[in-house]
């Protein structure tokens, strides 16, 4: 997703299908410029490429290895796709069976297209249709988003919650009105170094969960606490 303390004018669906058509632009660009190569074992147990047809190969299939640019780009790419994952879970005020039909359908095809960025074994076979079945269901699922309720969402990572909790400190950048949404694997980080991080992580992330405690204890976290203002914050539970 973009940089969430940059101003952003388009409404939020339009922006998540902004993101959606680029990183599905390209993930594919990055499959169309991987190779994938047969291989074939000799009497003596040594592998070697050798050349086949597409639609007929009977031979083991591998992908074929990348320069470290391109490694670098999966890595990336590889990022964007969690991401994804992890802000389209958050962003459904409640989960109607619809919801959960298109968001599950996705996860289990995101598998396939993170299996294709990590080259493991199995991820191959059709990998552009999988690409275009996994975006078009977070696409239709944009369908069930209701109208707003306010312009700009921050969904913030670890480290940018433990450099400074108070997460009234963007409104200089993006105005005094959004909505924070806390992820469960940043919850569950802040509590992992508060228990098991180093001295200095660890007195960090007890001043964090101090910090976030106060929200819980003044409204419900699940559908928003007030932070200052029209500053609010969700803790998204629920697991992508």
């Amino acid at each position: 997703m973009r940089n969430p303390v940059s101003p952003d004018p388009l409404p939020l669906v339009e922006r998540i299908r902004e993101d959606l058509l680029s990183l599905r632009h390209e993930y594919l660009k990055m499959l169309e410029a991987s190779r994938l190569r047969c291989l074939e074992q000799d009497i003596a147990g040594n592998w070697k490429e050798v050349r086949c047809d597409d639609g007929q190969c009977t031979h083991t299939m591998e992908w074929a290895p990348d320069p470290p640019a391109g490694v670098v780009e999966r890595m990336l790419l590889h990022s964007r796709v969690v991401e994804l994952s992890r802000t389209h879970h958050s962003i459904y005020p409640t989960r109607m069976t619809e919801v959960l039909g298109l968001l599950g359908y996705y996860d289990g095809l995101s598998n396939h297209l993170n299996r294709n960025l990590a080259r493991m074994s199995g991820g191959r076979g059709f990998p552009q249709d999988y690409t275009n079945e996994a975006f078009a269901s977070l696409v239709k699922s944009l369908e069930y988003l209701p109208g707003e309720d306010v312009t700009t969402r921050l969904v913030l990572d670890t480290t940018s919650l433990m450099d400074n909790p108070d997460l009234a400190r963007y409104k200089d950048t993006i105005g005094n009105a959004y909505l924070v949404h806390l992820v469960p694997e940043v919850l569950h980080e802040v509590d992992r170094l508060k228990d098991q991080g180093p001295p200095k992580k660890s007195e960090l992330a007890r001043k964090v969960d101090t910090r976030l405690k106060g929200y819980r204890d003044s409204a419900d976290v699940r559908t928003g606490a007030t932070v200052e203002g029209d500053i609010s914050v969700v803790f998204d539970f629920r697991e992508p």
